[in-house]
């Protein structure tokens, strides 16, 4: 085996570079070689995919969808993008992608909204960015209460389909770990 960090050669057994002391991984029983988690890539991996999976959200949201597709993705790419720039989905990693997957959809609904708001009042002679346009949403939200409960039902649909991506991709991974 070649240390990923010297270039010099270790055994393959070697969790530790004899020559550099970086550490190479641990070695699994089937004879593959389990990289170290690398925390802040898998961060930046996370936090890719739960910006890809916002913005489906949003062009979903866009053509009057709310999407399971868009849910499953958002979950899918934030845990699979830890994955694979973190080497491993550890405790770590489950832990920063449940806090995006909380939040993301939020926010991609929150913008989604502030779009539509600020495209609604062109109508009208107003133009708005998408931030005033999530101001006033906000603001017209104290004023419509029956708004408030379209604004729960679709954000419950949103979670309940980002909640169908966790779960398809957990599933995914005992399958692997059960062969």
């Amino acid at each position: 085996m070649i240390c990923t960090k010297c270039g010099q050669g270790i055994p393959d057994t070697a969790t530790v570079c004899e020559h550099c002391g970086a550490e190479v991984g641990e070695v699994l029983p089937t004879g593959e070689l389990r990289k170290p988690e690398n925390v802040m890539l898998g961060i930046v991996g996370a936090l890719v995919g739960a910006l890809i999976g916002g913005l489906c959200i949003v062009l979903f949201y866009q053509m009057n969808a709310v999407s399971a597709i868009s849910g499953v993705l958002l979950a899918f790419g934030t845990l699979k993008g830890y994955e694979l720039l973190g080497g491993k989905l550890s405790k770590v990693g489950i832990a920063v992608s449940a806090v995006l997957i909380l939040v993301m959809p939020f926010a991609a609904y929150l913008v989604s909204s502030g779009i539509a708001f600020a495209d609604e009042v062109k109508q009208y002679g107003m133009e708005l960015t998408w931030l005033e346009g999530i101001q006033a949403f906000f603001e017209l939200l104290e004023y419509d209460p029956e708004m408030i409960d379209a604004v729960k039902s679709d954000l419950l649909q949103l979670y309940l389909y980002t909640g169908l991506g966790v779960v398809v991709f957990l599933a995914s991974k005992t399958k692997k770990f059960k062969k």
